[in-house]
């Protein structure tokens, strides 16, 4: 009864089974028979509860490790800095086609507020923007290590890059 009742769950009987095989080991020839009957009946039942417990309990932490594992990559996505806000350009609201940098720093994009659509460029950090050169271009796009912007340019009857 002792061993049943013990604080630290180590020191009890880990299944019914132990704890028949011990009563056995007490108890007479006539009361070891009825004692292993009644505790094998028993045994069944609590066996299959144990196993939906288990399951539960494996659903149960696998939602959570899912859970913190979202909020984790939340909140790394939000201190990388990658949804940081640029006004594109400060003039005339003509302006399209962005491309960003692969470092973030800069912002290409067409712009026609002084008539002619042209390929500019703007410093994240800075606010002036420049034209990258005064010929008729659109459609920028950076380079994979972004030393060069690739472009379209008119070109008599169609478009060259």
């Amino acid at each position: 009864m002792r061993r049943c009742l013990e604080k630290r769950p180590e020191e009890r009987f880990r299944t019914a089974h132990d704890l028949a095989i011990a009563l056995d080991a007490i108890s007479t020839s006539s009361t070891r028979s009825f004692t292993t009957e009644a505790l094998q009946a028993e045994e069944a039942p609590a066996r299959g509860r144990g196993r939906l417990a288990e399951c539960a309990g494996l659903l149960l932490a696998g939602a959570l490790l899912a859970a913190g594992g979202m909020l984790g990559w939340a909140k790394l996505f939000r201190r990388s800095g990658r949804r940081r806000r640029v006004p594109l350009a400060s003039f005339s609201g003509r302006d399209s086609s962005p491309a960003v940098s692969p470092d973030g720093r800069t912002v290409a994009f067409t712009s026609d507020r002084d008539g002619q659509p042209r390929v500019w460029l703007k410093q994240v950090s800075g606010e002036g923007e420049a034209p990258a050169h005064d010929r008729p271009d659109d459609f920028p796009r950076f380079s994979p290590d972004g030393a060069s912007i690739l472009f379209s340019r008119p070109d008599g009857t169609g478009t060259s890059l």
